[in-house]
This record gives structure tokens, sequence and C-alpha cells, in this order.
């Protein structure tokens, strides 16, 4: 079917139309049979000649990250709309599709905005103000294992029983080349309360505080599943809510938990999520 489309046969003129009309069967692929949407990623390489053969084969293996990113981004993207031409921009290139403009978009925060608002004017007073981020929780992290010479299920996971020779085994607090356990997250957060959450009349000494995202673990999106994701999710919430009982907290979405982790860097395949 993309080869019809890519050269002509099938009636659609214009090297953007062509491109969005495979992008649109692409993702039908992603959304009702996404197992075969690595296959389906390699044909459509091979199709346009965006790489050698052998580098679509390789680049688009099931085994890597590319397949997963595409197919999530294509299950939720406006692929008849200015989402698509920019995909096959991103994809193929300028020499497809021109990367469209970019669209005003109005967000609705459940209110009318305030008339007439002005900012305060500054007292003097000097508040203190918590800033958590880049949590990174991996609950998978396990105590014992390979933390440096990594084995395919990635760096301090896995059990350590069926290692057969561990160099650098995981600490109970976490190793730098690891992402976080559950343990020094509550150790971390557990050391915020001496600093004045709140006193002994239960006044709060720390005013509020900002948390700035990436509480997800960097890792492949093709071992995550919304199950996990929303797991991660309320541990790092429930873990942050009893050991900082602040209000208000203001977060805002990290760069990994708005986008595919895999996007900057991977730690590697990990065990399939079904077992979750």
């Amino acid at each position: 079917m993309a080869a019809s489309i890519i050269n002509g046969s099938a009636g659609i003129e214009g090297d953007c139309p062509r491109c969005v009309s495979v992008i649109t069967a692409a993702q039908t692929v992603a959304r009702i049979a996404p197992g075969n949407f690595s296959d389906a990623l390699i044909r459509l390489c091979k199709t346009v000649k965006f790489k050698s053969d052998a580098d679509c084969e390789q680049d688009y293996a099931n085994d890597k990250p590319e397949p997963a990113i595409w197919a999530q981004v294509l299950q939720g993207a406006d692929v008849l709309g200015n989402d698509g031409q920019f995909i096959c921009n991103s994809m193929f290139g300028q020499s497809w599709c021109e990367m469209p403009n970019a669209e005003q978009t109005t967000l609705n925060f459940g209110g009318d905005k305030p008339a007439n608002v002005t900012a305060p004017q500054p007292n003097g007073q000097r508040v203190k103000v918590l800033h958590l981020s880049d949590i990174h929780l991996d609950p998978r992290y396990t105590v014992g294992a390979e933390a440096v010479d990594c084995p395919s299920a990635g760096c301090c996971r896995t059990d350590p029983k069926n290692q057969t020779t561990i160099k650098n085994p995981a600490p109970f607090n976490g190793h730098p080349n690891c992402d976080t356990p559950l343990s020094l997250l509550a150790s971390a957060l557990s050391s915020v309360a001496p600093l004045g959450v709140k006193d002994s009349a239960g006044n709060e000494d720390i005013a509020w505080a900002l948390f700035t995202g990436d509480l997800m673990p960097r890792e492949s999106s093709k071992y995550r599943n919304d199950n996990y994701l929303a797991y991660v999710q309320s541990a790092v919430f429930k873990v942050m809510k009893y050991f900082i009982p602040l209000n208000p907290v203001f977060p805002v979405l990290g760069a990994l938990d708005a986008f595919n982790g895999t996007s900057y860097g991977s730690k590697g395949p990990l065990e399939d999520l079904n077992t979750y």
C-alpha cells in the first residue's frame, strides 16, 4: 500500500499528501496492531529510501526504541492536520513536507482571568522554599545487582542470583550509574522535615514547594505500559505527601513526564511489562 501511494499509482498527487497518506496508514497499525509497527516502519523506510535497506532493518528493529517512539507519537497524532506534515518533515525532510506553521492555542484553566491583576509589592520578608526535581524513581532497582558492567536488563536491575559475576553490587541507597531506588527517595525526603517543614505549633516554616518534574525512570518506552507509569507516579506522590506535608506544592511536567525517555538515552532492554 505504501509503495503504491509513494510511486503515485494510488492517484494521490504531491509528495506531502502522499506522505501524509502513508502516515495515516501507519497510524492505523500503531493503534490497532502496535506489535507489528516495527515491520511496518521498516517497509516504509525501504519504500521511501529514507535509509539503506540494511540501516532500515537495523534502526527500526523491534528491539530498538525508535519504533516504540513513533508508534506512541502516531497513536495520538492528528495526522490529517499539522501533525502529519510535521511528522513527514521530521522523518523524511523538507523535500516531502514543509514545516507547518505553529497554531495559536488557547488554554482553559477552568475560570475567567481575574480583572486588574497586579503583582504584590514586596514586603522585604524572606521565605523558605523547597525545590524538588529529577527524582527518576526506578521501581525495579535491585540491591546487589550489577551497577557498572550492566547486563542486558540494565544497571542495578535483575535478580543478583541470576547474575554469574557481580563486580559492583548496587548499594541499598542507590548508585550514580542508576536511577533512584525507593529507599533513596524515602531517605532524601525524610531529611527535609528537620529543615523546618512545620514547627511545634504546626506553622509551616517552608512556605511552599516547587516540583519541576522528571519523576519517571529513564528507560525504553517499549518496556512501559500505563499501569507501570501510573504506579511510578503514585509511588512518588505518596512518598512526597508522607514526608513533606506542605501546601501548596506547585508541580510542572519534566521532559520525561511529557515525552519518551529514550529520546534522551536508554538504560537498555528490560523484562516484558506484560507481567506487571
